[in-house]
């Protein structure tokens, strides 16, 4: 049924709105993925930047801030609640996936018995003062 109506030509433009409508779907989707895996990504690079899980919170609202300043000078304000979201969602997981991470790194365990034993070395080492 489908392809008498292509080859006849009666319901081709019907077809290629689907086929329009499906790719910036997919791109929709893509925008939105990179979103998500820009912030997984920006919160792994926190820990080694900032190192403190009480600053992840403004560096995140910082950085959204910064993009939303471009937006708007780029294409005017953004109207589009889709973005309100993605980009909402994206300042959390970079936020909070960036506390996390840090807060892991901060409370891990000093290696104190490496330290403790080279300046235990260098105590029997050198002479006691005369």
């Amino acid at each position: 049924m489908k392809a008498t109506k292509l080859v006849s030509g009666i319901g081709m433009k019907g077809d290629l709105e689907g086929w329009r409508w499906r790719k910036q779907l997919k791109e929709s989707y893509m925008v939105k993925w990179s979103e998500y895996r820009l912030g997984v990504t920006l919160a792994v690079y926190m820990v080694y930047l900032i190192e403190r899980a009480k600053k992840c919170l403004d560096f995140s609202a910082t950085l959204y801030i910064i993009h939303l300043l471009i937006c708007i000078m780029y294409g005017g304000w953004p109207s589009s609640i889709t973005w309100w979201v993605v980009n909402g969602t994206g300042v959390a997981v970079m936020a909070l996936l960036g506390e996390y991470l840090c807060i892991r790194r901060e409370l891990r365990e000093i290696p104190i018995s490496r330290y403790r034993s080279i300046i235990l070395a260098h105590h029997i080492s050198s002479p006691p003062f005369r």
